[in-house]
């Protein structure tokens, strides 16, 4: 498992969690997360390839 690492230097339990669910198969995207993709031009499977080598921007972990 590799651990993500927020710019505050903390790791990333958000981004931990977003992996191992689409690992996992387990993911699941809102109408609105379609929309969102939609507007940037993006596939979903674009988004699900790429996560695995994802990087850490900002990190809210505490936001909900």
């Amino acid at each position: 498992m590799i651990l993500n690492v927020a710019p505050s230097g903390r790791v990333s339990k958000t981004l931990n969690t977003i992996q191992a669910l689409i690992a996992k198969g387990e993911a699941r995207i809102s109408e609105h997360g379609y929309d969102e993709l939609a507007e940037d031009n993006l596939m979903v499977g674009e988004l699900l390839a790429g996560v695995a080598a994802a990087v850490v921007v900002e990190d809210y972990p505490d936001l909900y």
